[in-house]
Formats: C-alpha cells, sequence, structure tokens
C-alpha cells in the first residue's frame, strides 16, 4: 500500500500523463501530490505511469511508458511490483470525452473489459490497495425522493457515464472476494487552473466577464477543485480503514455561474453584466462518507484563488 512515509512504496497510475510542473503524475487530477500539498517525489515514493504518447516524459521517481486500457502486456507491466494501483484512465472515442463515441462497441469493451484487465493483473501481482477514479456522470439523473447520497441509483444518460457505472460496479464484485481493498471515488465536475488557461472551467464566462461583455448567470453546477480530487485519492491509499467495495462521493459545493461573475466582479472591482436568473441549488451530494474518514474538502478560498489566477492570467 502507498503510504508516503514508508520507505519507496510504488504506485501505479492508469492515466494521461502531461509534462507540467504543478501536476507531476497525471493531468488535471494532479496525483502528484501528497495529502500536504508537496510533490509525490518528496515522499519517497515510486510511480509508475501510463502515457499516451511515443516519447514518455521523464522524472525522477516517476516512471512513464506508452499504454493503455485492454492493452495485456502494457497492463501487467504497470502493476508488476507495485503497492496500490489508481485508475483514471479513460480511452476516448473521440475529441470530448463525454461525447458520443465514433465506435461505441469498442469504446465499452476498451474501457470496460480494460478495466476488468487491470483489476485482475493487479489481483495477481498482489497488489494490496485500488482506487477507481469514476465520475458524478453516473448521476445524470438525480433522484428528489432520496439524498444523493453513495447510494443513490446511477442513472447515466452518456456512454461514458454508463462505462463508469460499470467499472464502479466491478469494483463492488472484487471487493466481495476480499482478494482486493478495491474502492470507488467519485469526483463531480473538477475545476482548477489549467494548462493552456483556455481549458480551465469558466474560462468562456470569466473571459467574457473581463472583456466587459454580458455573462449568463442560468448555470452552474457541483464542483471540486483538482487538488481535493488528488488529496482524497492519496487519502483512500493512506486511511487505515477497510476501504473494499466502498465508493466516495468527492464534491466540494454547488457554484452558479451567478457566484461566479460576483466574485470576478470583486477581483476587477468594478462591476459585471450579468443576464437571466441565477440557477438554484439542486439536490445535494453528500460526501459525509468520505468525511467520515477525516477527509476536508477546500473552502471557498480556493474556489476564489482559481477564479482571480484565471483573471490575471486572462488580463496578462
Amino acid at each position: 500500500m502507498a503510504h508516503a512515509d514508508r520507505g519507496n512504496s510504488q504506485v501505479s497510475v492508469s492515466h494521461r500523463t502531461r509534462e507540467r510542473d504543478e501536476d507531476r503524475v497525471h493531468g488535471r487530477f494532479g496525483l502528484g501530490r501528497s495529502t500536504a500539498g508537496r510533490p509525490v517525489v518528496e515522499f519517497r515514493l515510486e510511480v509508475r505511469a501510463w502515457v499516451h504518447r511515443n516519447r514518455p516524459p521523464q522524472h525522477e521517481r516517476i516512471e512513464c511508458f506508452a499504454g493503455g486500457l485492454n492493452d495485456e502486456d502494457a497492463t501487467r507491466r504497470l502493476v508488476e511490483g507495485c503497492d496500490a494501483v489508481v485508475h483514471a484512465g479513460l480511452a476516448r472515442g473521440s475529441k470530448s470525452f463525454i461525447a458520443v463515441p465514433e465506435d461505441p462497441v469498442g469504446y465499452y469493451e476498451t474501457n470496460v473489459v480494460g478495466s476488468l484487465r487491470l483489476i485482475e493483473a493487479a489481483v495477481k501481482a498482489g497488489v494490496e490497495r485500488f482506487v477507481i477514479v469514476s465520475s458524478g456522470a453516473v448521476h445524470a439523473t438525480v433522484l428528489t425522493d432520496r439524498p444523493l447520497d453513495e447510494s443513490h441509483p446511477m442513472l447515466p444518460n452518456t456512454l461514458y457515464g454508463a462505462t463508469k457505472a460499470a467499472v464502479e460496479n466491478l469494483a463492488h464484485a472484487y471487493a466481495a472476494t476480499s482478494k482486493l481493498q478495491i474502492a470507488n471515488l467519485r469526483p463531480v465536475a473538477i475545476y482548477g487552473v489549467d494548462h493552456p488557461v483556455e481549458r480551465s472551467r469558466w474560462y468562456e464566462t470569466i473571459a467574457s466577464a473581463v472583456a466587459g461583455g454580458t455573462v449568463d448567470i442560468q448555470g452552474g453546477g457541483k464542483v471540486v477543485h483538482t487538488s481535493d480530487v488528488a488529496r482524497a485519492v492519496t487519502h483512500l491509499l493512506d486511511t487505515d480503514s477497510n476501504i473494499a467495495g466502498q465508493t466516495y462521493n468527492c464534491c466540494q459545493r454547488f457554484v452558479s455561474f451567478a457566484e461566479i461573475a460576483e466574485i470576478v466582479s470583486k477581483v476587477l472591482g468594478r462591476a459585471v453584466k450579468t443576464s437571466g436568473q441565477p440557477k438554484e441549488v439542486g439536490n445535494e451530494m453528500q460526501t459525509s462518507r468520505l468525511k467520515e474518514l477525516g477527509f476536508q474538502f477546500s473552502g471557498d478560498e480556493c474556489l476564489r484563488q482559481t477564479i482571480e489566477t484565471i483573471v490575471q492570467k486572462i488580463a496578462a
């Protein structure tokens, strides 16, 4: 198991890696940061990760190599000698991860059967702990007669959401065999300052406000900061609690476009023109299960700092 204070524990990460300093291990999730916010390499962890490129980036204590889901050889190599696996991989079927894939059958087979191969390979390799990074897309339809907690039915409306739901069920099945401490982490829409900044969540809304345009404030949704997702992953790897078969919602809170416009206004020191009526909070996602493990989400200051940084980069 990957404990930050134990020797040279090794973690495998199945996710696309990008060359950047802030997120040392993988993409938007920034998994290379510990619960204290310092790079994973400072905690003597050895990390192995798949990348979708012919020339993987090189970094001390992080081994990157080309690979992907449903590739048997790459899967065996990824998990060999590892104490833990973090599975946030997705083989996209189109430019957008949420769009209808060009080959629905191939997409489903690669992601679901590929995930099954990864889990089974982890069991055979003697991996102790396995965290699946799922998605709030499993809850496209939210029932109003019950809390939106981990027991809420999964009702996706995209093949992406259906794929994530199917992979979550694999965790329940394998946990029942007692072969693996495997759990699901279910983040909602992830925000943060991306690279390039144009890829950041809310960029168009913030850019419009900075340019003096009119911001439509009718939208909004449940969000979580990228650092919270990274910290939640490491928290599940580090906890002494039995996480086998559990699912953990990962949500900071609901954020409306009206609130974003208000924060931008304060950063700019002037009014922001808006139109429409603010979106109201619906059935809030319950996160008590993760909090019971001692996890705390970032506060409002994290949201403010993120938007302020995006404003500064746009204005630069």
